[in-house]
C-alpha cells in the first residue's frame, strides 16, 4: 500500500522515469526511490530475482542498520534471495611454489625456504634481521576502514615486544604521515613503503610470520587468502568474508587442529579493538575469547594437504602471542606453505 506520505517525485526523479519510459507504478519509495531521488541500486536490489555478494557474513550484514546504508530494510524484505557467493584466487599468479617475485620458492612439502623470504624481506626494507622477531606485514590501502589507525596505535606495543611490522600502501594523507613517523621513531623495527609495488607485496606476503587484515568492515579481502597460500597467518577483524575465510585460533579450534589465523570481534568506541585477556599481539586482539565452530567450506584453504602444517604453526603463535610459550629460534616452523 502506498505511503501518503510519501513526498512527490522530485525534477529528477520526473526526467529518469521520461527518459526511461518506466510506468508509474515503478517509481515508489519501496522499488525505485530513495531520499526523494532515484536510486538505480534500489531498483536493482528491488526487482532482481536474485541478488548475489561477495561473501556469506557480508549478504547478512547488509541486512542490518549497520551495514545497510539505508537499504537494509529492503534487503530484509529480500533475505530469502540473497546469496554470498566466495571468490578466490589465481593460483597461478599466488603461489610459493611457482612465484618469481620471492626470494625463495617453498611448498607445504618442504617449507623451510620461508625463512630465507622473510630475511630478504628485512634486508629490503630496511629492518634488523632477527629471526625471533615475529614479522607483521600489511598490504592494504591507507584508511580507516581498513582499520589501519588501530595499527597504528599499536605500533609502540609491538615493538617493546621486540617484534616488527613492515607496511605497504597508500591512501589517506594522515594515516601516510602517521606510518612514516612510526617508521622514523622505530628504525629497524618498523619499515614503510608508500605506494603499490606487486612485487614487493609478493615479498610480504611469503615473509611475514603474520599478516594483518583488520578492516572495519571487508565485502571481499584477497589479502588473507594469499596469506592462507603463503602459509602466514592471517590476523583478522571477524567481518564480511573475513569472518567467512579464517578459523580462529581459541582453545577449541587449536584443540580441533581447525585453526588458520587470528580472529579479534570489535572495536571501541575510541577505534581500538576491546581488550580480552589473554591478549593477541599486545593490543592488537583479543586470543581465544570465543570458540570458533565454523569450519572452513573450501578445501583450498588447507592448502593443499599442508594445512595441518599451517595450522600447527598457527597454535605455536597462539601459544607465543599469548604469552603461554617460549619465543622459538626459527621461524620456519610457525609459518609453513
Amino acid at each position: 500500500m502506498r505511503d501518503s506520505r510519501i513526498r512527490a517525485p522530485s525534477p529528477l526523479q520526473n526526467s529518469a522515469r521520461c527518459n526511461c519510459r518506466a510506468p508509474s507504478r515503478r517509481w515508489t519509495a519501496s522499488g525505485s526511490t530513495a531520499r526523494r531521488h532515484v536510486s538505480f541500486l534500489k531498483a536493482g536490489l528491488y526487482y532482481a530475482d536474485r541478488i548475489t555478494t561477495v561473501s556469506p557474513t557480508y549478504a547478512r550484514e547488509i541486512q542490518t542498520q549497520a551495514h545497510g546504508t539505508g537499504l537494509h530494510g529492503l534487503l530484509q524484505t529480500r533475505t530469502h534471495d540473497i546469496s554470498g557467493i566466495l571468490n578466490g584466487v589465481d593460483y597461478s599468479i599466488w603461489s610459493p611454489s611457482i612465484d618469481d617475485a620471492i626470494a625463495a620458492r617453498y611448498t607445504a612439502a618442504k617449507p623451510s625456504a620461508k625463512s630465507k623470504c622473510k630475511t630478504a624481506l628485512q634486508e629490503r626494507m630496511g629492518l634488523a634481521h632477527d629471526d625471533d622477531a615475529l614479522l607483521f606485514g600489511v598490504v592494504s590501502r591507507l584508511t580507516e576502514q581498513k582499520g589501519l589507525d588501530l595499527l597504528l596505535s599499536a605500533v609502540p606495543d609491538i615493538v617493546q615486544r621486540g617484534d616488527q611490522r613492515v607496511v605497504l600502501g597508500t591512501g589517506d594523507a594522515t594515516l601516510e604521515t602517521g606510518m612514516k613517523n612510526a617508521a622514523a621513531a622505530h628504525p629497524g623495527a618498523v619499515a614503510v613503503e608508500l605506494g603499490f609495488d606487486e612485487t614487493l607485496s609478493h615479498s610480504i606476503i611469503a615473509g611475514s610470520d603474520v599478516v594483518m587484515v583488520p578492516s572495519r568492515f571487508e565485502p571481499c579481502g584477497l589479502t588473507q587468502l594469499y596469506a592462507l597460500v603463503y602459509g602466514s597467518p592471517p590476523l583478522v577483524h571477524r567481518v564480511g568474508r573475513l569472518a567467512d575465510t579464517v578459523v580462529d585460533s581459541s582453545l577449541e579450534n587449536l584443540a580441533d587442529d581447525l585453526a588458520t589465523g587470528f580472529v579479534f570481534d570489535t572495536f571501541d568506541r575510541a577505534g581500538h579493538c576491546r581488550r580480552d585477556p589473554p591478549r593477541l599481539c599486545a593490543e592488537i586482539a583479543p586470543f581465544g575469547v570465543e570458540s570458533r565452530r565454523q569450519a572452513r567450506d573450501g578445501a583450498e584453504l588447507r592448502l593443499g594437504g599442508g594445512g595441518a602444517e599451517l595450522r600447527r604453526g598457527v597454535s605455536g603463535l597462539a601459544r607465543r602471542l599469548s604469552g603461554r610459550g617460549p619465543r622459538p629460534r626459527q621461524t620456519t616452523s610457525t609459518s609453513t606453505a
